[in-house]
């Protein structure tokens, strides 16, 4: 069949796609009107998205690739187009991630305006059981088919990275340094790892994707017995390796396995499969970031450069110029001098200004009084911890969390 415009070729391979996988397809325009729907049956379309849905996946979908499930039943997603110098967006679904219950059917009445619950489970009956990559399969076939581009996996969940708070990833972070954990380890093959290494030492966020889709898509193999599981056991293998991949970049082993094991640790929490992978997708691009960082400092000699990393790494023990000195194997004097010339300021300077910004982060993204932080960050006492505090900051530091609580609050209004 030859078509005479790109709109009959959607329409057909819509078609096609929906007899294949029997989830409902809907294209709409930027409004959240709808200019096609599979299938075409009336009172099938009840168990389509309301309106109200819709045009929340539209909305985000301008910013990527939105993959969205509502009350861990159904699993919908959404991708924006062009045509004709229109934007249009193809939203698939809903699918259903596991077998539909009498039970969980009351909990999908409160997205529909139909409040027959007989009804809806019968509508709702009808839909396709899908995991998460299964699903998402379906998106990328469309795409390429019909745009000739492909989407990656990791593109779903790169794109909704900023659904998750950062403060909660650096409140778990600071508070872990009060309670280390030991981060779980999963063999990877050696040929995989060494790919994510060379990737994350050069900063190659494009092959990154690509391996993770790699890997999410099943090099992993079957890991657990449930999808849930095996998104938990799959993306903490990943983690073993990009932290082995950061060590190796340049990053600390301290800051590499504290940060891989604080996200281990939001992971094991998460209870949909696409919050799971969206924490991996994090977790990966921030390690990179942060050898990018480190590399950076390469304007610095490379035993200022470790100098600096060991006071970082070693803010809560004693720290002091004979320590640092034994540390790159310099003699003290010698050591001080090549410090100051390089960074402009004295090594005591750095230390305590290198304490003030991890106490000011304690102060903001922990519940810790300011005897603890005082002690925990090595200061001789707290009354010095205020001073010290004071000569960098301009205020107390009672004032710099009340100060922070009040800005916190400001930028939240919606939030109860």
């Amino acid at each position: 069949m030859k078509f005479d415009n790109d709109w009959e070729r959607i329409r057909e391979f819509s078609k096609l796609l929906y007899e294949v996988s029997q989830i409902p397809i809907q294209i709409a325009d930027i409004h959240g009107a709808t200019r096609l729907f599979f299938p075409s049956l009336p009172e099938f379309q009840e168990i389509g998205l309301p309106r109200s849905i819709s045009e929340s996946l539209i909305a985000r979908a301008k910013q990527g690739p939105v993959l969205q499930t509502y009350h861990s039943v159904l699993l919908c997603a959404c991708i924006s187009f062009s045509m004709d110098e229109q934007s249009l967006f193809l939203i698939l679904g809903p699918a259903l991630l596991e077998e539909i219950s009498p039970g969980s059917i009351r909990d999908l009445t409160s997205l529909y305006p139909c409040k027959d619950t007989h009804k809806l489970y019968t509508l709702a009956k009808q839909l396709p059981v899908y995991n998460t990559v299964q699903f998402i399969r379906y998106v990328q076939m469309f795409h390429l088919t019909i745009f000739g581009e492909s989407i990656g996996i990791s593109d779903f969940f790169i794109a909704q990275q900023q659904q998750i708070p950062q403060d909660a990833i650096n409140r778990a972070l600071e508070s872990s340094y009060f309670s280390q954990r030991e981060l779980t380890n999963m063999p990877v093959p050696f040929a995989l790892e060494q790919m994510f290494t060379k990737c994350v030492q050069t900063g190659n966020t494009a092959e990154l994707k690509r391996l993770l889709d790699t890997y999410l898509s099943g090099t992993a193999g079957t890991l657990s017995s449930t999808p849930l599981r095996q998104s938990k056991d799959t993306s903490i293998a990943i983690a073993a390796v990009i932290s082995r991949a950061a060590i190796a970049g340049g990053l600390s082993a301290e800051s590499a396995c504290r940060l891989s094991d604080v996200y281990v640790q939001q992971m094991e929490t998460c209870g949909e499969v696409k919050d799971v992978y969206m924490l991996c997708a994090r977790m990966v691009f921030d390690l990179t970031e942060r050898v990018a960082n480190v590399q950076r400092q390469t304007a610095y000699s490379f035993p200022i450069t470790q100098c600096i990393q060991f006071i970082t790494d070693h803010l809560h023990e004693e720290l002091s110029l004979s320590i640092l000195a034994d540390q790159v194997q310099l003699s003290p004097r010698y050591l001080s001098r090549r410090f100051k010339q390089e960074t402009g300021t004295t090594i005591t300077s750095y230390i305590q200004q290198a304490r003030v910004r991890e106490a000011q982060n304690l102060l903001l993204l922990s519940d810790e009084s300011f005897l603890e932080i005082s002690n925990f960050l090595h200061f001789i006492s707290q009354s010095y911890f205020i001073q010290i505090f004071k000569r960098y900051t301009g205020m107390t530091p009672q004032q710099y969390r009340k100060r922070g609580q009040k800005l916190s609050k400001a930028k939240r209004p919606g939030e109860h």
